[in-house]
């Protein structure tokens, strides 16, 4: 797109990075002028042919909102845009058309299988391969009768030895605990139990008190907040430290060294004590109870900043039909 960035330094003043600070997002005008039209046209094809996957919001009368992802290789227009912009200028591409607009996994993997003689056919040349140390040449093709059929448990079993024996080729401990948890998840499911606790002692400690307020704000489920909108003071004496957290426009965002004078809420406390309430071990009540918090102004506002945070599940599934 000709002048992009040059659209983009000539929409950014000084007055629009101090809205963006507090707010969380602000308008940058005619950054993407010459793709209006087409987005338009693709917007047009996206409401008229909705995925299934829509979120329809209103009532239609007074306006209507459609919630619909992951459109933009169906639709050319929105697909236009994502590569003539984000990807030209984000990303890379390996010039191969056939990568373009490729197939989901899902979609492809039934073509692969009925091509290659179907299941059992699979399973025996992906054994072989196995059997001949060819691990990834196997994960090629039993990967994709898993995506054709996640309901094969021989499959399962099959990926899960290759999976291991790459893993153990493997000297990153990152892509090797990659590898081990498919495998894991192919032979037993997803692994129940309690959880491991991400928020020990030592990373609690070590965590600045703006990246748990900024974590806070990624846990913010955004329609919940939606037209809410509050100013809370965090004020640590014991690190000499206070933060404007302020939630509006469905973003919590935070300023540090500064308080707000028309702060519906200020939280005092110091911040070891609130290591305690990071970690889980125990809840604000009980802090406020032993007068280790000290609440000046709408106690409710935290009350109901705490019922629009998201508690994250980390039992999603890696592979296909292992949930």
């Amino acid at each position: 797109m000709p002048g992009f960035w040059g659209h983009v330094i000539q929409a950014i003043s000084k007055k629009l990075v101090d809205q963006y600070q507090p707010n969380g997002v602000v308008c940058l005008r005619g950054v993407f002028a010459d793709w209006i039209p087409a987005l338009c046209k693709g917007a047009d094809v996206n409401v008229e042919s909705a995925s299934n996957r829509v979120l329809i919001h209103g009532d239609g009368k007074t306006g209507r909102f459609l919630e619909d992802f992951c459109n933009w290789q169906r639709i050319p227009e929105y697909r236009d845009f994502v590569r003539g912009v984000l990807n030209r200028y984000l990303g890379y591409w390996d010039a191969n058309p056939a990568t373009l607009i490729p197939l989901s996994p899902s979609d492809s993997a039934p073509l692969y299988v009925e091509m290659m003689g179907g299941s059992e056919a699979i399973i025996q040349k992906g054994q072989s391969l196995f059997d001949e140390g060819k691990y990834r040449h196997a994960q090629e093709i039993v990967t994709k009768l898993i995506y054709a059929n996640p309901q094969d448990q021989q499959a399962k079993y099959l990926l899960a030895d290759i999976f291991e024996q790459i893993a153990y080729q493997q000297e990153s401990p990152s892509v090797r605990n990659s590898f081990l948890a498919a495998a894991l998840e192919l032979r037993h499911g997803i692994p129940e139990g309690t959880p491991p606790k991400s928020f020990g002692p030592d990373l609690v400690k070590a965590m600045t008190t703006d990246k748990f307020l900024d974590f806070l704000g990624i846990r913010l489920d955004a329609r919940k907040a939606e037209g809410v909108a509050f100013k809370i003071n965090f004020v640590t004496p014991d690190n000499g430290e206070k933060y404007i957290n302020e939630l509006s426009n469905g973003a919590l965002t935070n300023i540090a060294g500064y308080g707000a004078e028309d702060a519906d809420l200020t939280i005092t406390a110091d911040r070891s004590d609130l290591d305690f309430f990071i970690m889980g071990l125990t809840s604000f009540t009980e802090l406020a109870e032993k007068g280790k918090v000290k609440l000046e102004g709408n106690p409710t506002v935290f009350v109901q900043l705490q019922s629009m945070l998201v508690n994250f599940d980390g039992k999603f599934a890696i592979m296909p039909g292992t949930r």
